[in-house]
């Protein structure tokens, strides 16, 4: 399943008033149904979510939350991850040589760029970094709002009744993964949720990371709390485009791009077959477009995964 990426008012992804990329071309939509609030409701939310932003950054936000869908397109994970990777390497170069100690040249797998040393040691330790925006936000939820602040910020919402009563076990979605597609994708989803050791590698390289250098693990967040009678919506980070934006352009400044997604003419690509950084490329191009959009067009960016 693809990220889809749209700048539009907020108000109409609530209400659900999009139609997202695969729909566009006639498929059906794929994961978590469309929201679905009235246009009141929805406009009430973000109504709350600003007065939620602007009570805990201390100061008024102004974007437009009005017009039509401005774009849509869909990302992936493995680009957002890896740009990311590049991004973290830029402020803390791992891995490196265990014989002089210095960095190794940036490579990132194309299949689990999020396990890259110099991510997983701004994911997981308390280590500063430029590109806050950038990589300090949930790669399948959450906004960036064309606004400027300085950090991204924990978005909540406190919504009326009880909730959906949690998450579901694993069990439970082996269960309903068997009731709606065979045993054939259920037994797929079990070995996925199996593993292959990925997380222990991580974690003994997190370990390693925080022995090599002076950070400290990272402290979870607590968990919200709800008030009696209301359910929390998480969406866990709103980011700034504005900000979003400059991280990028300051990124460039090592990637030497000379184009985004935006400019390129039909069957164009953003980097050559071969080019050891291309899914590194293909990730900045299509996510600086996005942002230029959002901060020219003063509308949200949604990332709906």
């Amino acid at each position: 399943m693809g990220l889809d990426l749209f700048v539009m008012p907020l108000w109409r992804f609530f209400a659900g008033r999009f139609e997202g990329p695969v729909e566009a071309i006639g498929a059906k939509r794929i994961g978590t149904p469309k929201p679905d609030d009235s246009e009141f409701l929805a406009r009430g939310r973000v109504v709350r979510l600003r007065k939620g932003l602007e009570d805990r950054l201390g100061k008024p936000l102004a974007w437009s939350d009005e017009g039509t869908v401005a774009l849509t397109l869909q990302y992936s994970y493995p680009a957002l991850q890896a740009l990311r990777a590049f991004a973290a390497y830029q402020d803390h170069p791992f891995p490196r040589d265990p014989g002089s100690g210095r960095p190794l040249p940036f490579e990132v797998s194309g299949s689990s760029p999020e396990e890259h040393p110099s991510l997983l040691c701004l994911n997981h330790l308390d280590a500063p970094t430029r590109y806050s925006h950038l990589i300090d936000h949930s790669d399948c939820s959450g906004f960036y709002l064309p606004c400027e602040f300085t950090a991204p910020q924990r978005c909540l919402e406190f919504l009326d009744g009880e909730g959906d009563g949690g998450p579901l076990t694993p069990g439970e979605i082996e269960d309903a993964i068997r009731a709606s597609e065979g045993d054939v994708a259920a037994e797929l989803f079990r070995s996925l949720m199996a593993g292959d050791g990925s997380e222990e590698r991580a974690r003994e390289q997190i370990e390693r990371l925080r022995r090599e250098t002076n950070f400290a693990p990272k402290k979870a967040e607590p968990p919200p709390e709800a008030p009696p009678g209301k359910h929390v919506l998480d969406w866990y980070k709103a980011g700034s485009s504005v900000r979003l934006l400059w991280e990028l352009d300051e990124l460039n400044l090592v990637l030497g791009m000379t184009r985004d997604w935006g400019d390129l003419k039909s069957g164009e690509r953003m980097a050559p077959d071969g080019d050891a950084l291309g899914l590194v490329k293909y990730g900045w191009g299509v996510l600086h477009f996005v942002a230029r959009v959002s901060v020219e067009r003063r509308l949200p960016i949604i990332f709906d995964g």
